[in-house]
């Protein structure tokens, strides 16, 4: 097993035990599970819907899709950077996997990926919104693919940079504590 997923399987691990093991953890697993049967097919159906009608009556979505992403992309800067704060800079256990001998990479990249769930959540969202609207607009199927594909394009400069510049500032603190 990988370093990435041995950290991985730790973090979800403890999650876990905090969730069930821990009164503010049930009453939080409660919060979710509601969220998630609740507002989850609702946000789901209402994207895929609003997708739907905009091909269906020929709406250019150019101009609304612009604006979603915009939305999206605010809204998670808004509530995620505390997250990739914290994942990556304000945590405690960080301080633990400095002196373990792991590869830097591997670290950030579970690191990064504890980070961008709450924004591919949202990306469900608006993948449901793409594949609504080529259903709507009679499109070929191959377009939800294109989606999907087009979607992580998107995303993919932005990860690379954030990994990147991760790494280097990990590589230069080391280089300055090994020096001193």
């Amino acid at each position: 097993m990988s370093t990435t997923a041995l950290i991985l399987r730790a973090e979800l691990l403890s999650a876990r035990h905090w969730l069930l093991d821990t009164k503010q953890g049930r009453s939080a697993s409660f919060a979710l599970a509601f969220a998630a049967v609740f507002a989850g097919p609702p946000l789901l159906g209402g994207g895929g819907f609003a997708g739907f009608a905009f091909g269906r009556f020929g709406i250019d979505p150019a101009g609304i899709f612009a604006g979603f992403f915009q939305a999206v992309a605010l809204t998670m800067f808004i509530f995620g950077l505390p997250g990739v704060i914290s994942a990556f800079f304000a945590d405690r256990q960080l301080l633990l996997y400095a002196a373990a001998p792991i590869s830097t990479l591997q670290l950030y990249l579970a690191r990064l990926l504890q980070a961008t769930v709450p924004a591919a959540l949202v990306g469900v969202v608006v993948l449901a919104t793409i594949f609504g609207y080529g259903i709507g607009a009679r499109l070929n199927p191959i377009f939800g693919l294109l989606a999907i594909v087009l979607v992580a394009a998107l995303m993919e400069p932005a990860v690379r940079s954030r990994l990147t510049r991760s790494i280097r500032r990990s590589a230069l603190s080391a280089s300055a504590s090994s020096a001193v």
